[in-house]
């Protein structure tokens, strides 16, 4: 008596009445296929004894996990997140994906929301909102084999699905731009380097003054992270000559700003982001846009790309574009 041939595809197709490649993409999770013909397909492989190597791909919850970090404002108070969201929920709704919404007050706290939706499997992929220099959730994530994504560059940027603006080159454009209108006393203010973005927005700046060869006047550099970083950031605005100040994000923008009015000081500041500033702030303040829609939509596209197997581990740096009349 001959050996029991395995059953195939073939055979599950003719048993369903439906294409083999309707089977294949079922077994796959490369399309969305209905919960009827999917659930077809498994009773009729398990009837012919068809081995199923693996039922992550069919029992798909099509679902992506976004996890905001909003620090002490509200997410409403910052139109970074609403954006970002929006551009991640475009690709998703196009391409038959739900994006789950999660917030994270700080970041070290996220592993709370994090590791039950890996365990328990109960997303697809999970997309960071923003990344600091300490990666141990990114480690952990990668130590479980689960797809996702991060907006902004981490350290293991080859390892990882990513999506950043240019902070180096934009930066650098910006203090380049300031030392052509004659303004060579730039100063750089930032509460900290604990984040990447933060940390080539400053090495952009230190790059513009390389290039021209000039030096690096350390007396214009204000970096602190302490609870008296707000005395100290009024003495070195006080005590310095400063021709213009570019500042890491848009809420030190604003605690520039506070400072100056309150001393009557007249400097042009360029920051990052668009949070809704009073406009009388717009005469002093150059906003400078990061596109949070786009930085949305690619994290989602390069992780659900990955997730059906139609590329592999991606990321891609968005240029910022810098409005030299603004400066």
């Amino acid at each position: 008596m001959g050996k029991k041939k395995k059953p195939t595809l073939n055979d599950i197709a003719k048993a369903t009445g439906v294409a083999i490649s309707t089977v294949s993409r079922v077994f796959s999770g490369k399309a969305k296929i209905s919960k009827e013909t999917t659930k077809r397909i498994i009773d009729a492989a398990n009837e012919i004894g068809f081995e199923i190597k693996s039922k992550s791909s069919i029992e798909s919850t099509r679902t992506i996990a976004f996890i905001v970090y909003y620090g002490r404002k509200s997410m409403y108070e910052n139109p970074f997140f609403i954006s970002s969201i929006q551009g991640a929920y475009d690709y998703c709704n196009k391409n038959d994906f739900s994006l789950q919404i999660h917030f994270c007050e700080k970041l070290n706290l996220e592993m709370e929301i994090i590791a039950p939706l890996v365990e328990k499997k109960l997303v697809d992929g999970i997309i960071l909102s923003t990344v600091s220099t300490n990666e141990s959730v990114l480690n952990y994530l990668i130590e479980n084999k689960f797809p996702f994504s991060v907006i902004g560059r981490p350290t293991k940027s080859s390892q990882i699905i990513w999506v950043d603006n240019d902070n180096f080159n934009a930066t650098y454009n910006i203090v380049s731009s300031l030392f052509n209108h004659g303004k060579t006393r730039v100063a750089f203010i930032g509460k900290d380097l604990d984040y990447h973005f933060a940390e080539d927005r400053f090495n952009g700046y230190k790059q513009a003054f390389t290039v021209r060869g000039f030096s690096i006047k350390e007396e214009l550099i204000f970096l602190r992270n302490d609870d008296k970083w707000k005395e100290f950031l009024n003495t070195f605005l006080m005590d310095n000559e400063i021709d213009a100040i570019v500042t890491d994000d848009d809420e030190m923008a604003l605690e520039v700003l506070t400072h100056l009015n309150e001393k009557n000081l007249n400097l042009p500041i360029i920051s990052f982001n668009y949070m809704p500033f009073p406009k009388q702030y717009f005469k002093q303040l150059s906003l400078i846009d990061i596109r949070p829609k786009e930085l949305g939509y690619w994290s989602a596209k390069m992780l659900i790309d990955f997730i059906n197997g139609s590329a592999s581990i991606q990321n891609r740096l968005i240029p910022i574009n810098i409005d030299i009349k603004s400066i």
